[in-house]
């Protein structure tokens, strides 16, 4: 009972949609997911930066071991 993932109908697929771009929509849509995929690596740096500066190291003399 499953389906293939398709488009909603009425709607045109990418490639159809990038075809008909012009040169200059096609580079401001290049310079838009760049920016996009900055932004995301760079916001994924800044929580990774902020979650290692709240974390304390314990040294193996300093951690009780069960035995």
């Amino acid at each position: 009972m499953s389906q293939k993932a398709t488009a909603a109908k009425g709607y045109p697929s990418p490639t159809h949609v990038w075809v008909d771009l012009s040169a200059k929509h096609r580079a401001q849509a290049i310079y838009l997911m760049a920016q996009l995929a900055f932004n995301f690596v760079e916001a994924q740096a800044i929580t990774i930066y902020q979650e290692k500066s709240h974390v304390t190291v314990n040294s193996s003399e300093d951690s009780p071991r069960s035995s």
